[in-house]
């Protein structure tokens, strides 16, 4: 069955295991997860869509859907007075993907989503908390965890990366923020390469990015 729209994705889950409608109302900040969550599939469809993300038994390539739809889940529970403690956050999230991997056919594909969500490496990579030889470690150990060669474990945590990051901007339907790490094409939508298969960045990204990139390809 191939998931092709926010919706189905978030129904899909809801329906395996009703508790997560409690975690997905759940106020994060500013926002709840259901709305984040919503937003971060949102961009995936808009721009992304079309990428074959087939792996293994599944063709359609909704193993990644749901790893978007899953990928702050824990925080919820991870919360705290001071916002969330990020380690209780990962450890939570991975707990209930693993939970629901039978029931959503991902069982397979389970390693490498559990090594995806579990650390922000390229986060800390553009915002300049990690340097480009410690993240480069971080991603093959990440990789080597999910039983992938860093070059294809990269391709899928930078697409995760870009429409998590995406999500923070006011025209995928979110408060104005992120916007000038992006180049638009029209004011209101986000310009991609002539591959189609990331966003155009600001000119200090996209050289961060080319280090990166030639390092690991």
């Amino acid at each position: 069955m191939k998931l092709s729209s926010p919706f189905s994705v978030i129904s899909i889950i809801e329906k395996i295991d009703s508790s997560f409608i409690a975690l997905y109302n759940r106020q994060i900040r500013h926002y709840k997860l259901r709305e984040h969550t919503f937003l971060v599939l949102s961009e995936f469809f808009k721009y992304f869509g079309h990428l074959d993300l087939s792996l293994f038994d599944d063709k359609e390539g909704n193993w990644f859907k749901y790893l978007l739809a899953l990928h702050d889940i824990g925080k919820p529970m991870a919360m705290n007075e001071k916002g969330f403690a990020t380690k209780k956050k990962y450890i939570v999230t991975k707990k209930l993907i693993t939970k629901l991997s039978v029931s959503l056919g991902i069982k397979k594909q389970l390693p490498i989503i559990l090594a995806l969500v579990e650390h922000d490496s390229l986060g800390k990579y553009f915002q300049g908390k990690s340097n480009l030889d410690k993240t480069i470690q971080t991603l093959a150990n990440q990789a080597e965890q999910a039983g992938l060669g860093i070059s294809d474990y990269f391709r899928y945590k930078f697409l995760y990366y870009q429409c998590d990051l995406a999500s923070y901007t006011e025209d995928a339907g979110g408060q104005p923020f992120l916007e000038h790490l992006f180049i638009y094409e029209d004011g209101r939508n986000k310009k991609t390469t002539k591959s189609n298969s990331q966003f155009c960045f600001c000119t200090e990204y996209t050289q961060k990015l080319n280090v990166l990139v030639k390092r690991i390809i």
